[in-house]
């Protein structure tokens, strides 16, 4: 929110009005804050429109509500970061691939193709010391 200067408020010889920036209005210390963990987010904002995810958005930012535990893709979107590099910081391992996702990979390359790269896979497993 910006506020508009008086012209008593401008130095001398200074010709128009000037904008400054308001400052931010947090909320009483006995406020309640309600803690929304990023699971219970993304279910609230499903089917939401842009208004009432705006009126969600306001609320963090009021300091009426509060992010706990964001999911590793809400945290990614947060800091910038891509969501397998968040996943893999946590130690957890990529997802393996759904059966729609792999019939698609076959799809577009072919069985000879996938085969291929299957052996690949094998062998660098078997050096690694992978069952």
């Amino acid at each position: 929110m910006l506020r508009m200067l008086e012209d008593e408020d401008i130095a001398p010889g200074v010709a128009g009005r000037k904008f400054l920036p308001t400052p931010p209005v947090f909320p009483p210390a006995s406020a309640e804050v309600a803690p929304i963990t990023g699971t219970t987010l993304r279910r609230m904002l499903r089917g939401k429109s842009p208004r009432q995810r705006a009126k969600v958005a306001a609320g963090f930012v009021a300091g009426s509500s509060q992010l706990v535990l964001p999911t590793p893709a809400q945290a990614a979107r947060l800091t910038g970061a891509s969501a397998i590099s968040v996943r893999r910081a946590l130690g957890r391992t990529p997802r393996s691939p759904s059966r729609a996702e792999m019939a698609e990979f076959i799809g577009r390359y072919g069985i000879s193709e996938t085969e291929s790269l299957l052996g690949q896979i094998k062998t660098v497993a078997a050096t690694r010391g992978a069952p």
